[in-house]
């Protein structure tokens, strides 16, 4: 025996019947419920008479100006983010076709590639790749700072 092919799926509107009939009870709940509305008499409350109350105020102006608020000393804002002193910013080049500068680290063992506007150590965002320096934003508290970029010494050849 033969499988039976599936026939394709095609829309088929509903028949008439099911329109006529949807818009008919509608039309009877519509028209029952206007029937209802004119029949409902709302009482209306009338409410009591408020007592009235007059209420006086005088401002009374003082002799004595007031006095200057006291000098309140402002807390000293928190020193510029810095990044952990194992990492050190030892140079910066540039791909040929023109992207964002990079910045290279190292922390003694391993260099890291960090570009402008990418998060370095989960914690700060490169923000401008200098020739001398690099500015950088803590990402947890907004606040900016500044890495020197670190000269190194040439390493005894053997």
């Amino acid at each position: 025996m033969a499988e039976e092919v599936p026939k394709p799926l095609l829309y088929r509107p509903p028949p008439p019947l099911y329109f006529w009939g949807a818009f008919g009870a509608a039309l009877a709940i519509h028209l029952t419920a206007v029937a209802l509305a004119q029949k409902h008499e709302v009482a209306v409350e009338v409410p009591p008479d408020i007592p009235t109350a007059v209420v006086e105020a005088t401002l009374q102006a003082s002799e004595e100006p007031t006095p200057p608020p006291e000098d309140i000393p402002l807390p000293e804002p928190p020193p510029p983010p810095e990044i952990p002193a194992n990492m050190h910013f030892f140079g910066y080049g540039t791909v040929p076709n023109g992207t964002s500068r990079r910045a290279f680290f190292t922390d003694g063992e391993d260099v890291f590639i960090v570009s402008e506007g990418e998060v370095f150590l989960n914690r700060f965002r490169i923000l401008k790749v200098n020739n001398a320096s690099l500015d950088f934003e803590e990402v947890s508290s907004g606040r900016h700072g500044t890495k020197a970029l670190e000269e190194q010494g040439a390493t005894p050849s053997v």
